[in-house]
């Protein structure tokens, strides 16, 4: 083996097989993936080393280094590949271009894990499949929300994806998604220059983890078989595509007429070329290797005719075999293609190695042509020029963009796993503040923490390198953080962290919002009206510097008074001048410590966030705010002495890191939609550029509401829905209603689900109680993040009697008591109906509109065994109070109609307290005016005794069902 090597390098040597590539036109991109060695190369040499800092490898016996668009060492993490190499592809996707990536290497190259993960994208979703999919919902959800905030109810973007999936197995084209058993031979055509699969079934999307099953469904039925080089060796080529396609209408358009694109997006997995004497492949498997290689020796003519390298003339060979004609638009068509060469480190792979790495570079020289849409493209630096990766990978310490819907673009610091539990860092008002503040806590967290974390310390709008208001944090706390919270794919926060007056928004955001985190942390609080904090039942860490006349410590004290449950610390920075620094971390580990047992990781929703740079970016200071505590000489002053010795000399020498300056005003770019593409675009009215990625500092500028029509249709319409479910098997109809079956616990109350009810479209199934406190009066889906109108609603019989079986005599004799209960109260009481909501007078965020909240009863009614003389109870007064934090700001009106008018730019609270003049006590519903052009909402009040005394509390509506008992 070592004298082939020596020959094969003697002849690599003689006539290098190698050529510069020209860059200066758009090519098809090449990334080179080194896997790690495997147990079964233990013993053997390393022959394929990845070059630190640069994108060339080196081939041991050559004197050139190789180079290529992307080179990835064995130590390279399937993000760094993700967001170097696919990332850009998926955005041109988005865009309206196709797109390919194909992975290419021999039979155990590490290709299938490359592109889906370690397990096939079933536990994570590490892979680039998996990555791509979550990259196009996060896209487009952003995309349509911008469009809807920027044009309002008058016009329509939509978006939607759909999957299909094929094999190439033995040179016939397979369904991997069809029912038949086993998948039926599909045709390969071609329409209007574009080669499609003939009859092949394509799924609708709409989540990951949706395209995930449908991938994880097909590769059961792909074939594979085991060699004497992979356990699980692919036996056929599987193309897996996904489908955007974009339909908008703008107010102009005729009814029932839309704007219509579709782009493709094909993820190409390639069965390794192999040879029989290694793999010991007989009989079937030797067929199967044989249909293998013809395929990949196809590819590599059409591949070669292409690049000119073969000399035969214009001709490209592309019917040569099934697998070129699939990929035909792929290769030399209109599509964007990244080629992801895999490749063995060892020597015992040396030919095959060398093999992909030569296929490669002649892959990277064929020249593409992709159609684009006419557009200024702005030349934008990437957010990792002059940066690097956080060599530790557990830290992975990065800067991102945060897209809220309401606030713009926040800056914000990152460190660990997005599937840790979230702690966000909110730093207080100095005037140049920013989120450096607390880079010594969340490394201090991040490295001595048995638990791991994912820290977002944010700068705040107006402060570091966030644009806006610096009013925002001070006045607007709880929608400022949720909004946050809710672009990072989350619910909740799991802890909330803030410093002086960062501290003070901490505490109205949760008084705001009392489910918006699981635990706080405070350092040198600000505090207003501290005996509102009674409220708050989050365990709290207080720490406070008795020796500091700007937080005084008696405010402190008084917070550890009201506070349910306190964590309360005081030091003198006098003696221990670094105490709150010390122990910060450990504190909050106690703390976390002493009321769980255990932090689950989650996987979080959609993502609103983008790279913003790497951990030089982290670490730069910028001017914005002094930190906490440096954790190492110059870290926070790059490129200094740590950053050196933890990346080397050469990589600092290649980045030659120039401190940023930023020039562009905020006020210089424009929003706007461009109804030739249904797109949402960004222009700058200074240079006329424009681009279709928001730029980094824009502040952006809403069109003005223009049209009073709200058009609410849905484009991807009922039908296709309806056809979907035609299609749907017996089979698969026993087995939907088998699992819809399998449900033991209402979708709302969590509690058992006694007389299921099944709510149309949404299929989500509730009990009986909490279908008639929702649904008498709303026909919205009660359910968590549904909000989907009710169509229907059946009471499954069948599905209750299996219930029944499944709890205790006690708990169903329990469950039965409480239901008849509650039916008894509703039957011998009053019930008032009442209406509130707002209209406004457009509909577009951060514009300022006209808005006014209103209140009325609507109807009283009485159960049917309500004996009494009804009495129609009148409302004596309501207070609207668009401050919730400080009830003495509320606007008291006496007289009918009860509304209040107000001009606002953005979403704001607005609890509507009555006061009756009867004896009902008084009743407050929380409530958010919304910029809709009318909001309409029912509560419902359960009156069970209305001639007792009532008493003085005020009772608050719970956010779960729109009714109250009183």
């Amino acid at each position: 083996l070592k004298l082939q090597f020596l020959y094969f390098i003697g002849s690599m040597s003689a006539k290098p097989p190698f050529k510069k590539v020209t860059r200066d036109v758009e090519r098809i991109k090449v990334a080179v993936r080194i896997r790690p060695m495997i147990k079964m190369e233990k013993g053997d040499s390393e022959v394929v080393r990845a070059v630190k800092g640069v994108n060339a490898l080196k081939v041991e016996g050559m004197t050139e280094e190789l180079q290529y668009d992307y080179v990835f060492g064995q130590d390279s993490s399937q993000k760094q590949v993700y967001v170097d190499a696919v990332a850009p592809l998926v955005e041109t996707w988005v865009n309206g271009y196709n797109a390919c990536l194909f992975a290419y290497g021999q039979t155990g190259s590490g290709k299938t894990y490359t592109m889906l993960g370690p397990d096939g994208g079933l536990k994570n979703l590490e892979g680039m499949i998996p990555q791509v999919a979550k990259q196009v919902f996060e896209s487009i959800q952003q995309e349509e929300k911008d469009f809807k905030l920027l044009m309002g109810s008058s016009c329509v973007s939509q978006f939607q994806v759909r999957a299909s999936y094929v094999e190439v197995y033995n040179d016939d084209v397979r369904d991997l998604l069809g029912t038949d058993d086993p998948p039926a031979e599909l045709q390969v055509r071609e329409k209007d220059l574009r080669v499609y699969v003939e009859g092949c079934k394509e799924v609708e999307v709409k989540t990951p983890e949706q395209v995930i099953k449908q991938i994880y469904k097909g590769s059961k039925r792909r074939a594979t078989g085991r060699t004497n080089m992979n356990t699980h060796s692919s036996r056929s080529h599987a193309v897996f595509t996904l489908i955007l396609e974009h339909r908008w209408r703008n107010s102009s358009d005729k009814e029932r007429q839309f704007h219509n694109k579709i782009s493709y997006f094909n993820l190409v997995d390639l069965a390794g070329s192999e040879r029989s004497k290694r793999t010991g492949n007989k009989d079937v498997a030797f067929k199967e290797s044989v249909s293998i290689n013809s395929g990949l020796l196809a590819l590599g003519n059409v591949v070669a005719a292409l690049s000119g390298v073969s000399g035969r003339g214009a001709h490209v060979p592309y019917r040569d075999s099934t697998l070129t004609r699939l990929l035909q638009s792929s290769l030399g068509g209109d599509s964007r293609t990244v080629m992801l060469a895999c490749v063995s480190p060892a020597l015992s792979n040396i030919d095959e190695s060398t093999g992909t790495l030569k296929y490669a570079h002649v892959t990277n020289s064929i020249k593409i042509a992709p159609k684009q849409h006419v557009e200024v493209v702005m030349e934008e630096a990437g957010p990792m020029d002059n940066d690097v990766r956080d060599p530790d990978s557990n830290l992975d310490r990065r800067c991102l963009w945060i897209d809220t819907s309401y606030h713009g673009s926040i800056y914000a610091r990152c460190v660990g796993d997005v599937e840790d539990p979230l702690i966000l860092l909110i730093h207080g008002s100095g005037p140049t503040n920013s989120s450096t503040w607390w880079n010594s806590l969340v490394h201090e967290l991040a490295v001595t923490s048995s638990r791991s974390f994912f820290m977002v310390s944010i700068d705040c709008p107006g402060y570091g390198r966030t644009v806006g208001d610096k009013q925002d944090v001070r006045s607007n706390p709880g929608s400022l953080v949720k909004d946050i919270i809710n672009s990072l794919g989350r619910a909740k926060a799991f802890c909330l962290v803030g410093s002086s007056q960062g501290s003070c928004s901490t505490f109205n955001a949760v008084l705001e919002h009392p489910d918006i985190t699981d635990f706080v942390a405070v350092m040198d609080p600000v505090g207003h009206d501290v005996f509102r904090y009674k409220a708050i039942k989050q365990p709290t860490l207080l720490i406070f510097d008795v020796e500091d006349a700007g937080h005084p410590v008696k405010v402190g004290r008084w917070m550890r008074d009201n506070l349910p449950h306190p964590h309360y610390h005081e030091f003198a920075a006098s003696k221990t001048p670094f105490w709150h620094v010390d122990h910060m971390a450990t504190e909050m580990m106690k703390m976390f410590s002493s009321y769980m047992t255990s932090m689950r990781r989650v996987s979080p929703g959609t993502m609103m966030t983008r790279l913003a740079g790497g951990l030089i970016k982290w670490c730069e200071n910028e001017g914005y705010g002094e930190p906490i505590k440096q954790i190492d000489e110059g870290l926070l002053d790059p490129p200094s002495t740590f950053i050196e010795e933890m990346l080397g000399e050469d990589v600092m020498r290649q980045l030659s890191v120039d401190e940023e300056v930023y020039e562009e005003s905020p006020d210089t770019w424009e929003k706007k939609a461009d109804m030739k593409t249904g797109r949402v675009f960004y222009f700058n009215r200074k240079t006329g550029e424009s681009t279709w990625k928001r730029p980094i500092h824009a502040s952006v500028e809403h069109f003005k509401e223009q049209h009073e029509k709200s058009d609410t249709t849905d484009l991807f319409c009922e039908e296709e829905e309806e056809e979907q479910r035609q299609i749907e098997t017996e089979e698969e109809k026993a087995k939907r209603e088998t699992m819809e079956r399998g449900k033991t616990h209402c979708d709302l109350c969590a509690r058992m689900l006694w007389r299921p009810v099944r709510i149309d479209p949404c299929t989500h199934t509730v009990c009986e109680m909490c279908a008639t406190r929702t649904l008498t009066y709303n026909k919205i889906c009660p359910v968590k993040k549904c909000r989907v109108a009710v169509k229907g609603k059946q009471q499954d019989a069948v599905h209750h009697e299996q219930n029944i079986t499944r709890f205790t005599e006690k708990e169903v004799a329990q469950r039965e008591d409480e239901n008849s209960k509650e039916s008894q109260i509703r039957d011998s009481s009053l019930r008032i109906v009442l209406e509130y909501g707002n209209t406004s007078s457009g509909t577009t965020e951060g514009s300022s509109h006209t808005v006014q909240a209103h209140m009325k009863v609507l109807k009283v009614e009485k159960g049917k065994l309500y004996k009494k003389k009804m009495v129609k109870p009148s409302i004596k007064r309501v207070d609207f109070n668009i401050n919730p934090c400080y009830p003495k700001s509320a606007v008291k009106v006496s007289e009918s109609p009860f509304t209040l008018t107000r001009t606002m730019s953005s979403r704001f609270p607005c609890d509507m307290t009555i006061k009756w003049s009867d004896t009902l006590p008084s009743i407050t519903i929380p409530y958010t005016i919304q910029h809709q052009l009318v909001t309409q909402r029912k509560a419902v009040i359960i009156v069970s005794n209305p001639d007792k005394k009532p008493s003085n509390a005020t009772v608050v509506m719970s956010g779960l069902y729109p009714e109250v008992f009183v």
